[in-house]
């Protein structure tokens, strides 16, 4: 399986020479070290932060939300990344679609630096690699279930009172849904 396939791992760290199974910092997964066998995708990771806004299409082509007006600007417009070509032993398949997982510690063959991380995004969807889909441009029904999804990530994990990172986060990037679940709240809904 390793034999055809390239692998990739983007992070904003640089001068790795191994990779080490770690547990993901800001989702409930499994400590291992995580490949991918798409570039953009691996681009998608090359800044830390609480979400990882893409999908597939039903024909299997990568697309990549912004959802938060200017999301892709500020977390991604001159920041730079590494994408590291890596070469495991073995892999298992991920839960995700190209996603791959490694228990063991994964040998780095070559690193690519990438000065702007929103520019190569740009790149790859004119490549036709990944698709791009911009605030302004999203349906009625994906803002509606945006709302609806963060309405319940704040209420589940009670952020209105809390001041960590990741509440903070929420807050200054979907304040109109944190407003929201304020009155929720108030009103006793």
């Amino acid at each position: 399986m390793t034999d055809k396939i390239t692998f990739y791992h983007g992070t904003p760290v640089g001068g790795l020479k191994v990779l080490t199974a770690k547990k993901p910092e800001n989702f409930d997964k499994e400590k291992r070290v995580y490949l991918t066998s798409l570039y953009p995708m691996a681009l998608i990771y090359g800044v830390k932060n609480f979400e990882y806004t893409y999908g597939y299409t039903i024909g299997g082509e990568i697309y990549f939300d912004e959802y938060f007006e200017g999301a892709f600007e500020k977390l991604y417009a001159k920041k730079s990344a590494y994408v590291y070509v890596c070469a495991p032993k073995s892999v298992e398949k991920g839960k995700i679609p190209n996603e791959f997982l490694c228990e063991a510690d994964v040998e780095i063959v070559k690193e690519i630096f990438v000065p702007d991380l929103l520019k190569a995004l740009e790149e790859e969807q004119v490549k036709g690699t990944i698709k791009l889909n911009r605030y302004k441009d999203l349906s009625d029904k994906k803002l509606a279930w945006i709302e609806k999804t963060f309405l319940d990530i704040i209420a589940r994990n009670n952020l209105l009172s809390q001041d960590t990172p990741y509440a903070r986060y929420i807050k200054e990037n979907y304040f109109n849904i944190w407003q929201k679940a304020q009155n929720i709240q108030k009103s006793g809904l």
